[in-house]
């Protein structure tokens, strides 16, 4: 897939353009310069009218992308509609035609004892837990936090030592894959781990308890820094170190959700919405959290739709008391549309994720119980379109019924 202007009437990429045009500057030598912030204004304005296929913003840094595009077409002449979308993939095809290397994010998790797996390929990476210390071949991770301006700590007391091994054509493809499939594989964990609810407590720690580790740094083959770059979590509060009750059960659970997930026909959906699931339990902001939480509900009730109804009518389909559910969803999207709009705060949030997380389990589960029953998300959700009372269901067979005698569909 190509990279392409999005569509839309609203939509007009070339007057953003013509300011980029009008503030470049470019050298004998083919150096490309800009002046003031009108660049900066129209860089950041051009993300939101492109149309890049996930495939390419997984494996590039698109910021680099994009700068290295429109560098070339300003070179090339008069940055136009045309020559931007042409250069802006030639840059892409280039930067894609390079060889995969083999890279390893070093990190951890606040779980130990209970982890159900000790290795696992996941996503096409390879996950396994560290005892002890790492390898000494990665002792440059020592050195990654220097001379940053930063408050980050390495070691966190308790904390499983993890190394995320990883196949990719840049540094920016190889920290998102490993990092998507580590918080896949932490959101899948927990499902079935977090609390149901909790009256007390503080009100500013994050309600997942197994979270990353504060930095996770790059390697080489030869354990040195693929690069000097780090990443951290920016919301990062140091947890509890947490151990499952029954790690039994949890690992039968998390080894039937990645079988599940592995024979979905829509598994990229799923795996969608577990990482924002996942990360906005990761916010310490439980207002922010709610928000977030409430995206990853729509990702497998009503995807690429924003119509709310359907999330509150297919999620209390679910249910026996369909109609009560129906009333604290319609609840909680009232929440979530006064946060958006009006910027409302509420000091129930927390007990409004709880809620959320409530819903999300129990859809995202449908969902994985429904894998080889059902050939596509969109026949799923028309499954939980249908009315809940008898009398409805038992009128619509009917229907359905002549329908088919009238179609002379005979089974």
């Amino acid at each position: 897939m190509a990279i392409k202007w999005k569509s839309g009437a609203r939509l007009n990429p070339q007057v953003v353009l013509d300011r980029i045009e009008s503030s470049k500057s470019v050298s004998r030598d083919g150096r490309v310069s800009y002046s003031a912030f009108d660049y900066h204004e129209a860089f950041a304005a051009v993300f939101s009218l492109l149309d890049i296929p996930k495939a390419v913003s997984k494996e590039l840094d698109v910021d680099e992308l994009v700068s290295n595009g429109l560098a070339s077409a300003a070179r090339a002449g008069i940055i136009t509609k045309d020559s931007a979308i042409f250069h802006l993939n030639a840059v892409a095809n280039n930067m894609l035609s390079v060889r995969e290397s083999s890279y390893h994010l070093l990190t951890s998790l606040s779980i130990n004892g209970s982890l159900p797996f000790r290795r696992i390929e996941y996503g096409g990476e390879r996950i396994r837990v560290i005892d002890g210390d790492y390898p000494k071949k990665y002792s440059s991770r020592n050195r990654a936090v220097e001379g940053k301006l930063l408050d980050l700590s390495l070691v966190h007391d308790g904390y499983s030592k993890i190394i995320v091994s990883s196949k990719s054509k840049s540094i920016h493809g190889a920290a998102s894959k490993a990092l998507d499939s580590l918080d896949s594989v932490r959101a899948l964990i927990s499902l079935f781990s977090n609390s149901s609810m909790e009256l007390m407590g503080s009100s500013t720690s994050p309600i997942n308890k197994v979270r990353n580790g504060q930095v996770h740094t790059l390697h080489a083959d030869s354990g040195q820094l693929a690069t000097s770059m780090i990443w951290y979590e920016p919301n990062f509060v140091e947890a509890e170190v947490y151990n499952h009750k029954a790690p039994e059960i949890l690992h039968k659970n998390f080894k039937w959700s990645v079988d599940k997930i592995g024979r979905c026909k829509y598994r990229d959906v799923l795996e969608d919405a577990l990482l924002k699931y996942v990360r906005a339990l990761d916010e310490k902001d439980h207002n922010s959290a709610a928000v977030r939480l409430w995206g990853a509900l729509e990702t497998l009730a009503s995807p690429g739709e924003a119509r709310y109804e359907n999330i509150t009518k297919r999620c209390s389909f679910l249910f026996e008391e369909a109609e009560y559910h129906r009333q604290i969803l319609e609840h909680l999207k009232g929440f979530r549309n006064r946060s958006v709009h009006s910027g409302y705060q509420s000091d129930m949030a927390k007990t409004f994720c709880y809620q959320m997380q409530f819903y999300f389990r129990q859809v995202f589960i449908f969902h994985l119980h429904g894998v080889g029953e059902f050939s596509s998300l969109d026949e799923l959700n028309e499954f939980l379109d249908l009315p809940v009372e008898a009398s409805r269901l038992l009128s619509r067979k009917k229907l359905l019924d002549k329908a088919m005698r009238f179609r002379k569909l005979n089974f």
